[in-house]
């Protein structure tokens, strides 16, 4: 993980409000760096990168590494963030995932993903970017991450952003198993979250 000296160089360069602060890094990413040699050799799409943080650990395996942010204030951290990333294949995208699959669909974007890292994300899709999500990205991944929380979220009195019940890790597997995936759960450090991992048959 990025020591808290080059943290601190890096974000002090970062604009505007700041969700991907050291604590939560901390927090999150030794539970991706258990896992993140499933992405080996692998072109790895991240939905929703914010400033980039992951990408830094994703990055030093994968192939290729496209991020998918909505937000243009982290959007803009993230290539700022790119900057201390040693892979030349990394690309960060200021879209919606809607438009980034309209893109790959249109050949607007030539390259397609072969495996996918979310974090916390998919109960922020809406129920036409769920859709486009399974019918066009995942028959083509290999594996997918995907962090959940440990405790089911309450959403009662909070805006939805689709149908799916994504706050709930059962509804993130059944989610992967209905699109052909295998999945295992593994615990994040001190239990605060989990991490599903999907998978395909050679």
């Amino acid at each position: 993980m990025i020591s808290k000296e080059k943290y601190k160089e890096m974000s002090s360069r970062w604009k505007g409000k700041i969700y991907q602060n050291y604590g939560r890094a901390e927090l999150r990413h030794p539970g991706l760096i258990n896992v993140v040699d499933v992405f080996k050799g692998k072109h790895v799409l991240e939905v929703g990168p914010n400033a980039g943080m992951a990408a830094i650990e994703i990055a030093k395996v994968a192939k290729e590494y496209t991020g998918v942010e909505r937000e243009e204030t982290f959007w803009r951290q993230s290539l700022i963030t790119k900057e201390y990333i040693d892979n030349p294949n990394v690309t960060f995208y200021n879209c919606t995932v809607k438009s980034y699959i309209k893109r790959l669909l249109d050949g607007r974007i030539k390259s397609a993903p072969n495996a996918c890292y979310l974090s916390y994300v998919l109960y922020h899709f809406s129920d036409d970017e769920v859709e486009m999500f399974k019918e066009h990205i995942l028959p083509n991944l290999d594996v997918i991450v995907a962090q959940t929380r440990a405790r089911d979220r309450s959403r009662k009195g909070k805006k939805e952003h689709n149908s799916y019940s994504f706050w709930k890790q059962k509804s993130v597997k059944e989610y992967l198993q209905g699109a052909g995936f295998k999945t295992a759960t593994i615990w994040g450090p001190k239990k605060t979250y989990h991490i599903v991992v999907g998978t395909k048959d050679a």
